[in-house]
């Protein structure tokens, strides 16, 4: 005989449960749950015989259930979701990442950061275990929208992150070298000295004076808030597009900054 719905109790720790269908076949019960499971939820099942009880080939009653555990099989078909995403911009070619988080209801496995909107496959061989803290960019100097990626155990990828990161990379001053010449490679983040065209950043990474000995052309020239040295041109430059003054001190000593 087919049971009664009203003969089963559906317990989880997720939405709550109605058997809308039984459906008995063989030595197989088959219960239909709406709304229907979810993977990783908790769930037991209880069984009291009514009008029509579950029986074995000789009549006999099946045996009542009390809060009997359930081994759920439900797969994950949630994605993860990215919940902050930052990236320091302007940077060098590494691109340092200040903050990269995601979330997932059985847990995050994946995170992925790529310079197109495109989702990656499950498959991509630059996933990794942990949040990256920098990224390197595909190219030269110019500017980069970075966008986060997050993947969990059964393969899903995170959707579009909405805010992704713009990154403008160029030149930016570390005065790490063994002098204060703009000319000495290890003054600047890469060790590569500006070329023509470059865009030239002085900010909070280092606030070390800067000896301009350069004559090459640059797209834009910047010192930043946050950079409290003191930048000195000793040569003739030529800027084509901006001249941005916002902290320090910029003098203007031996050279020129033609605009």
């Amino acid at each position: 005989s087919t049971p009664a719905t009203t003969d089963f109790t559906i317990g989880t720790d997720g939405a709550g449960q109605t058997v809308s269908t039984v459906v008995v076949a063989g030595s197989t019960v088959t219960l239909t749950l709406t709304p229907g499971v979810a993977n990783g939820d908790t769930v037991t099942v209880s069984y009291t015989a009514g009008a029509s009880p579950i029986q074995d080939v000789a009549g006999n009653d099946a045996a009542g259930l009390t809060d009997q555990a359930v081994t759920n099989n439900t797969p994950d078909t949630t994605a993860p979701t990215v919940d902050t995403f930052t990236a320091t911009s302007p940077s060098g070619s590494v691109v340092p990442i200040t903050d990269f988080t995601a979330s997932d209801a059985v847990g995050v496995t994946g995170y992925l950061i790529t310079e197109n909107e495109t989702p990656p496959s499950a498959g991509d061989p630059g996933w990794t275990g942990t949040a990256p803290t920098t990224y390197t960019v595909s190219g030269g100097e110019g500017s980069y929208m970075l966008y986060p990626w997050a993947k969990d155990g059964a393969g899903n990828v995170s959707a579009a992150y909405g805010s992704p990161a713009t990154v403008v990379v160029g030149k930016v001053w570390d005065g790490g070298g063994s002098n204060s010449s703009a000319s000495t490679a290890q003054n600047w983040v890469d060790d590569a000295i500006p070329q023509n065209g470059s865009n030239v950043f002085f900010n909070g990474t280092s606030s070390n004076d800067c000896n301009w000995d350069l004559t090459e052309s640059l797209s834009s020239f910047n010192i930043n808030s946050g950079y409290q040295g003191t930048v000195t041109i000793n040569s003739d430059i030529t800027v084509t597009g901006d001249i941005v003054i916002e902290d320090g001190i910029l003098i203007i000593q031996s050279g020129n900054i033609n605009n």
